[in-house]
């Protein structure tokens, strides 16, 4: 047990947020929807029509959104929200301003209908206050309990985005001022919301919400500053300028698709945690948001799988919406509930993934909630702890006085992360040529939760050395490689579970 233990601990000085205090009150979010619209687009760039959020500014007519949602589209739609019963709901609207390097565009509405408007807060705004993000998510209207709070960390947003995302956008000659400085929040705002409010206790205008992007299994999001509103308003920049989505940004289709696997309702409780299953994904969509893209690319060349192969592995993504933790599972494996855990398995048994979550809101709560993962749901599994050791292919380490530990990984966004490979026996000791039995876990928390993932090889192939050594080519090789494919969609998937870009 002590080998386990003594190297679980992610960190005693994890930088998580205590429950921010004074968000919005019911009635406050209730009033500020009814200023929340829909937008919709046709005629855009490539034919990839768009849809995100927006929000009525001082005057029913004033709509503020993101650029990205709508620059470029030749007819633009906005569906208000707060228009009484009987009455049109839709209207015709014209890209009147654009603030191109922030992503922020005004929309003109003629003859719009009476409805409520949102201002903007006065600054400075509270760091330690906790506020909401509004908008559209699975195709349809928050009920304002987006609840988001500031985090720690650099607020550049090319210090938040991945480095695949900054070749992504780069690539699209993105107009986006990635060095300009964003509101960084601790919490998940969902594809779709883009465009939408960030609002005070007040019912007030703090932010913008951002992002829009396709990041992996968990989307990445921020949030614009509303004092921006001043530069896009004052912004001579020709509202022509198209912008191109290919691959960053959701599709409204791919929106669409999104919001019929949300809306299916699939949910299942792995801990304390409510995971919703939000459909599948492939591999080179997934590895778009990788916490740690130095080693999924390591794990890559380990499994011996062209580019091709790698793509063609899918993936089944489970959510909890409040965090973003978000677990990966190889698609084709049905989850289940075991005991207070969730597990998914193959037919024969061999391999098997086991999901675990919960509340940590202080470090010391992720250290406990990390060692009874392992104690409850992993450690039963394994035979003899004394001989097993660490594979330094899957473990991330720490250096201490010049030695080698398996160890925590942190990011500037306040996620913080180990991951371990186990393998039993140990090798030379046990005049093996490989190992019988593997393990790889993800530990990870962020924003108040833990989420661990495990995944088990209880029966590695014998001849595995051998094959990998004559690249496949012996007698019995097929099935080995086959072992490999399996394990290898296993162990990706664990590796990609993780929480969202912000």
């Amino acid at each position: 047990m002590k080998l386990l233990v003594k190297t679980l601990v992610l960190a005693a000085a994890v930088p998580l947020l205590a429950a921010a205090q004074d968000a919005p009150s019911d009635s406050v979010r209730r009033a500020s929807l009814r200023a929340v619209v829909y937008i919709e687009t046709g005629d855009c760039p490539a034919h990839r029509e768009r849809s995100g959020s927006g929000f009525v500014l001082d005057a029913p007519g004033n709509i503020i959104t993101a650029h990205h949602v709508v620059g470029g589209c030749k007819t633009i739609k906005v569906h208000y929200n707060g228009v009484p019963a009987g009455q049109p709901r839709i209207y015709n609207a014209t890209l009147a301003r654009v603030f191109p390097s922030g992503d922020l565009a005004l929309l003109k509405v003629n003859n719009s209908p009476v409805v409520p408007a949102l201002k903007l807060a006065p600054p400075p705004f509270d760091r330690n206050a906790a506020y909401v993000g509004l908008g559209y998510q699975n195709g349809q209207l928050s009920p304002g309990d987006v609840k988001v709070a500031f985090s720690s960390g650099d607020d550049q947003l090319n210090k938040v985005l991945t480095s695949q995302l900054v070749r992504e956008l780069d690539d699209l000659n993105s107009p986006i001022d990635k060095s300009r400085r964003i509101l960084r929040f601790s919490d998940a705002l969902q594809p779709g919301m883009s465009g939408g409010p960030i609002i005070d206790r007040n019912g007030d205008v703090i932010g913008i919400v951002a992002g829009g992007l396709k990041a992996g299994a968990a989307p990445a999001s921020w949030g614009w500053p509303s004092n921006w509103i001043g530069s896009l308003l004052n912004s001579t920049a020709s509202v022509s300028m198209p912008i191109l989505t290919s691959r960053a940004y959701y599709s409204s289709t791919e929106l669409e698709q999104i919001a019929a696997v949300a809306n299916q309702g699939r949910t299942i409780r792995c801990g304390d945690l409510n995971l919703l299953h939000l459909g599948t994904q492939r591999f080179a969509e997934l590895a778009m948001g990788a916490d740690d893209a130095p080693r999924l690319a390591h794990l890559s060349q380990l499994s011996r799988m062209s580019p091709d192969e790698l793509n063609s592995l899918r993936f089944d993504v489970w959510r909890h919406t409040p965090s973003g933790a978000t677990a990966v599972l190889p698609a084709g494996y049905q989850l289940r509930r075991t005991g207070n855990h969730c597990q998914a398995e193959d037919s024969t048994g061999r391999f098997a993934q086991m999901l675990w979550g919960t509340n940590a809101a202080s470090p010391a709560d992720v250290q406990m909630q990390s060692q009874l993962f392992e104690a409850r749901v992993v450690v039963p599994l394994l035979p003899q702890l004394q001989f097993w050791s660490f594979d330094p292919q899957l473990t991330t380490t720490i250096v201490n006085n010049n030695q080698v530990f398996p160890g925590p990984q942190f990011r500037p966004n306040g996620l913080v992360f180990t991951r371990k490979g186990l393998m039993y026996p140990t090798l030379p000791q046990q005049g093996m040529s490989s190992p019988i039995l593997h393990v790889f876990e993800t530990l990870i928390a962020k924003s108040g939760t833990f989420l661990g993932v495990a995944t088990i090889n209880s029966e590695i192939a014998p001849a595995m050395t051998a094959c990998l050594t004559t690249n496949f080519a012996g007698s019995g090789c097929p099935a080995v490689r086959a072992h490999l494919n399996t394990w290898t969609h296993f162990v990706l998937a664990t590796q990609l579970s993780t929480y969202p870009v912000n």
